[in-house]
């Protein structure tokens, strides 16, 4: 009776299923649920930051402040901007996170690249430089 086929039940393709796909599947929309919660409440979080942000950069635009003054609002503006990320980073799925690191890899390797490119580029002109001079005498 474990693997019986009410006419009823279906999946979100209109294939019949039986009852223990049907259970599979209640479990993982109960995880997906959960973390939609999960994420919700860091959505949450990450907004209050926002607004304190916001409010932080409404003083500065409002006020006559010193420079040490500004110092603290700026540290208190990165200190805010750093939980945001981390938030975000730690409340996203792991196939959004593989595809975040993904991301930082090919800006990592475009960023190798070009200092190759400027390492390269500036051997070539200190070479044309000293060529120059010995040229010269």
């Amino acid at each position: 009776m474990k693997n019986t086929v009410n006419l009823k039940d279906r999946n979100a393709w209109g294939e019949y299923i039986c009852m223990d796909e049907r259970e599979e599947l209640k479990q993982e929309l109960k995880a997906e649920l959960q973390w939609v919660k999960y994420r919700q409440k860091m959505l949450d979080i990450i907004e209050e930051k926002l607004l304190q942000m916001r409010e932080i950069v409404e003083q500065i635009e409002q006020g006559d402040f010193t420079p040490k003054e500004l110092e603290v609002l700026n540290s208190k503006l990165n200190n805010l901007t750093e939980q945001v990320k981390a938030i975000d980073s730690e409340s996203i799925r792991t196939e959004e996170k593989i595809l975040e690191w993904a991301a930082i890899v090919i800006i990592i390797i475009a960023a190798c690249f070009c200092r190759i490119i400027i390492i390269i580029t500036t051997k070539y002109m200190i070479k044309d430089i000293f060529s120059f001079y010995d040229n010269k005498t």
